[in-house]
């Protein structure tokens, strides 16, 4: 079966970088070249992680060389190792095309929270066996991990994490999973959690509750003077803050 997409239709989706299709009545996901970023917003992110060297700020990477071919080509390779993510069905001049991995965990979680128990740890394994491999996700939130058919897929590997960044990128991720369930409301468990991805240990809670207590000084942001700004995502980083740090005190006492 032939995947191209026609100009037209990547013409009428001019301004979803993703987007739904259907080939021969078969769904597909059409990804096309993502825009540069700011590099003004990468800029300052670099320079808050060169000064306080804290391993949840470090800044994504970006793409190596063109980001529909390194995307492409990463997928392709993580498959080949036996991660379960779309599978890449055609390239095109600024496009690629991939399968349909199943609905996001946010989607999911949203409508059936019920199946959060079951649903986020078997994330958690998952994303563990990503991290034993030598990758990091770059973004492993809850939105960029799908279910299908009872497997947990990753999806949106769009930075080049290579070298020394992968370990600091690897902590990044498991805090972007709690993050992004702490900000869906479902209130992460984090030692419990952290318990699951470490298979009992506890040397990721130690790491991740030393490196939320150094962006404590994010709770200067939620005054009332600043809360007309939007402020969901810092509320939810100062809850899990909160956590890590009542999380310590007990821990601390036993």
């Amino acid at each position: 079966m032939r995947y191209e997409i026609d100009r037209r239709v990547l013409a009428a989706h001019n301004r979803s970088p993703v987007f739904r299709h259907k080939v021969n009545g078969k769904t597909v996901y059409v990804k096309k070249r993502r825009r540069s970023k700011n590099p003004l917003s990468r800029l300052a992110q670099s320079l808050i992680h060169r000064l306080s060297g804290n391993p949840l700020t470090i800044a994504p990477p970006g793409p190596g060389g063109d980001s529909v071919d390194f995307e492409a080509g990463r997928l392709e390779r993580l498959a080949e190792m036996g991660v379960d993510v779309p599978r890449v069905l055609h390239r095109g001049r600024n496009y690629f095309v991939m399968s349909d991995a199943g609905p996001t965990l946010a989607k999911l979680l949203a409508n059936q929270p019920d199946r959060a128990s079951g649903v986020v740890a078997g994330a958690l394994g998952a994303l563990r066996r990503l991290h034993n491999l030598g990758e990091a996700h770059g973004g492993a939130q809850i939105k960029n991990i799908t279910l299908r058919d009872g497997r947990t897929h990753f999806i949106d590997f769009e930075d080049d994490i290579q070298g020394d960044a992968v370990g600091p990128f690897q902590l990044r991720d498991v805090f972007l999973f709690l993050f992004s369930l702490e900000r869906q409301g479902l209130d992460p468990d984090i030692a419990g959690l952290c318990g699951i991805y470490d298979a009992g240990g506890d040397a990721t809670r130690k790491k991740l509750c030393a490196a939320l207590a150094g962006l404590r000084t994010a709770r200067l942001l939620n005054s009332r003077f600043l809360s007309p700004l939007g402020m969901r995502d810092i509320r939810s980083l100062i809850r899990l803050i909160d956590k890590a740090e009542t999380l310590t005190r007990n821990m601390e006492k036993t």
